[in-house]
């Protein structure tokens, strides 16, 4: 089904540009399809006042006239910036996603528009993106489900003998199978030692009895993601193991359980890290506690202890504490939690309760 890009949403953004910015040139994909509904590979979207312009090119004309409305389609056949000055007019100032802009492209458009004053923004569509609609948030339920029946599968490929790449490869294909239509990132597959590299990547390394092994991955449904890790033990799990997976453990409860609208998302993160700097491993967590999820595998709000964001109706974030300790390994749990009614609704739902013996 068309979106048709927002009046009230387009004339919000307006209210966030510096003053007398006219147009904003948007170049981010993902602002682009949060917008208009255009899911391609290459665009750029003209917001004004009073019209939209989606400029794109003759390989995604016919998807974008079904994936938008309300904007004008205009199919780029020579360089782009050729056709901004039958669309920028009368204007001295235009507003452009500095984060997105190449340099070599910021150049073009400033020549094809002489006179103008380029005024750099940015993260202003994004904060409009970080506070989920109950469509969204279904969205990324779906994908939820998808990742959660994907742990319940490949559990049983989890076996002596078997490669960390051949475990992230048939996961994905799980994924796909059942209904995502993209990797958000590449599947994190780790075993024994190889686990404590927050993102490591999968490699020929074997799984032996006795090895930690922990998942990290997510999966596409409808453009919004989900993300979950799950860390299990091949055979018997030791005194050490299961002490440092009921301290992640803790950590991750007593964090989802602390999540209250108006409290600070640093406050989260040290609720967590608190339970593990008095368990003796806090210089083993090194990341964030977690970060927002919906059509980017990172985007608003953070979730860690330089957060300045405050829970709010309608987030979507992860929480995901860790140990790891070179040499030996790391574990990690994590969940997609959303903001729904003023209460915490944990998106997905994949054993854990203590750690699992394959």
């Amino acid at each position: 089904m068309a979106k048709e890009i927002s009046a009230v949403i387009s004339s919000e953004i307006f209210k966030h540009l510096p003053k007398g910015s006219n147009y904003f040139v948007i170049t981010n994909l993902k602002n682009i399809q949060f917008l208009s509904g255009f899911t391609g590979d290459w665009a750029i979207l003209i917001l004004s006042k009073k019209k939209s312009y989606l400029l794109t090119d003759s390989r995604f004309t016919e998807q974008a006239a079904k994936e938008t409305r309300g904007c004008d389609i205009i199919t780029v056949k020579k360089p782009f910036p050729s056709y901004l000055k039958s669309i920028i007019k009368k204007t001295k100032k235009v507003a452009f996603e500095s984060n997105n802009l190449h340099y070599g492209s910021y150049r073009k458009i400033k020549k094809s528009l002489p006179g103008r004053k380029f005024i750099p923004t940015s993260g202003i569509i994004e904060k409009f993106r970080m506070l989920k609609t109950t469509e969204e948030i279904e969205k990324i339920s779906k994908a939820a489900k998808i990742v959660d029946l994907g742990f319940s599968k490949i559990c049983n490929s989890i076996k002596v003998g078997v490669r960390e790449i051949e475990i992230a490869s048939e996961l994905e294909y799980i994924l796909r199978s059942d209904g995502s239509t993209a990797h958000p990132f590449p599947t994190i597959a780790l075993t024994s030692s190889n686990s404590s590299l927050p993102h490591g990547q999968p490699g020929m390394r074997k799984i032996k009895k006795g090895d930690l092994f922990l998942l990290d991955y997510g999966a596409t449904y409808k453009g919004y993601v989900s993300d979950i890790t799950r860390t299990v033990v091949v055979g018997k799990a030791t005194k050490k193991q299961k002490k440092i997976y009921n301290t992640v453990l803790k950590a991750q409860m007593a964090a989802i359980n602390a999540i209250k609208v108006g409290m600070k998302l640093n406050d989260i993160d040290k609720t967590a890290r608190d339970i593990i700097t008095e368990a003796g491993y806090g210089e083993h967590f090194g990341h964030g506690l977690g970060h927002g999820i919906g059509l980017d595998i990172h985007e608003s709000p953070s979730v860690s202890y330089r957060s300045k964001d405050i829970v709010e109706e309608g987030m979507v974030f992860t929480v995901e504490p860790g140990i790891y300790i070179p040499k030996w390994g790391g574990v990690r749990i994590e969940d997609d939690v959303a903001i729904v009614n003023n209460k915490v609704r944990i998106l997905t739902k994949s054993q854990k309760t203590k750690l699992i013996e394959i």
